[in-house]
């Protein structure tokens, strides 16, 4: 036995390993460095600064525009009328479950 835990008077065993002392790898350093670099490319003209701008524009431009919230409202509208689809199915089942116990209700 691994040395599990008593809970409410069971022996529980614990699925993860807390004894485990690896390093965890951070990607915060690496976004660091990229964003120093693209910063220090966007200081000099050069073809690398001004894609680094429109990159920065174009995103900027897509995360305030209202075309993500047009395809969020249409994904919503798809997915409502697809669980009324469902919904009228389930509707539909029931009857057919409900006069086949009536049936047999009556047969026996």
């Amino acid at each position: 036995m691994r040395g599990g835990n008593q809970i409410l008077g069971e022996e529980i065993e614990p699925d993860v390993d807390l004894n485990n002392n690896e390093k965890t790898k951070y990607s915060t350093s690496q976004e660091t460095v990229r964003a120093v670099v693209e910063g220090i490319c966007k200081l000099a003209p050069s073809p690398l600064s001004f894609y680094c701008m429109y990159r920065d524009h174009k995103e900027t431009k897509n995360r305030d525009s209202l075309s993500d919230m047009e395809t969020t409202i249409k994904d919503f509208r798809e997915g409502l009328k697809v669980l009324e689809e469902k919904q009228q199915q389930l509707n539909e089942l029931y009857e057919t479950i409900k006069r086949c116990k009536e049936k047999i209700a009556k047969l026996t």
